[in-house]
């Protein structure tokens, strides 16, 4: 019966040990664009492209090798985003459709990308 009662004190006492270890470090992430997969060639949709998040997603996402990126906000984007969408398709290739408003039906393919 001694045994027995030994065994579940050694039991518990390393439950004990195991619980005060430090966890190992985990490896830190790299800041940015965190993926599994490659974007490249991708479609991408971006709601709300006309704001101040949705204008760098839309860049960001261009260059990181999206194909095309389908850019809707109920207000089409101002100059300025217009220019700055302009310079990043300039400079990657790639494609933004840009969809606002009432022309924004984003309930067929057909619709996004006439």
């Amino acid at each position: 019966a001694n045994a027995d009662a030994n065994a579940n004190v050694d039991v518990d006492a390393n439950a004990d040990a195991d619980a005060d270890a430090t966890p190992a470090p985990k490896k830190p992430l790299k800041p940015g664009y965190q993926t599994a997969g490659s974007p490249q060639g991708c479609v991408a949709l971006v709601t709300g492209s006309s704001g101040l998040c949705g204008t760098r997603l839309v860049e960001m996402l261009l260059e990181r090798g999206v194909k095309t990126v389908v850019a809707f906000d109920v207000m089409a984007p101002s100059e300025s985003i217009q220019q700055r969408f302009q310079k990043v398709q300039e400079k990657t290739g790639n494609k933004i459709i840009v969809k606002s408003g009432s022309e924004g039906d984003l309930t067929s393919k057909e619709a996004v990308f006439a």
